[in-house]
């Protein structure tokens, strides 16, 4: 059975410097479910591609928020990106 992958783009606000965004990343990377996490300073936004069967998409949320307010930051989803 081939399970379908699900992405999801939520806006980091005072994402302040890329050494952040890169250790936001790498924390979000670790997430069970997660298959692959990008957090990009240049445009303030983290994606997640993860497995929809092992994680809801309220939780990867959760995680993404849980992340960014240890760094100080803010996270809101993007509806339709």
């Amino acid at each position: 059975m081939t399970t379908s992958l699900k992405k999801v783009t939520f806006r980091i606000s005072d994402l302040s410097c890329p050494n952040c965004a890169a250790k936001m990343e790498q924390a979000l990377s670790k997430q069970k479910g997660v298959v692959e996490a990008k957090v990009s300073y240049a445009t303030g936004k983290a994606t997640l591609t993860f497995k929809p069967d092992e994680v809801s998409e309220d939780q990867v949320f959760e995680k993404v928020k849980e992340a960014a307010e240890s760094f100080g930051f803010g996270a809101q989803r993007i509806v339709g990106a």
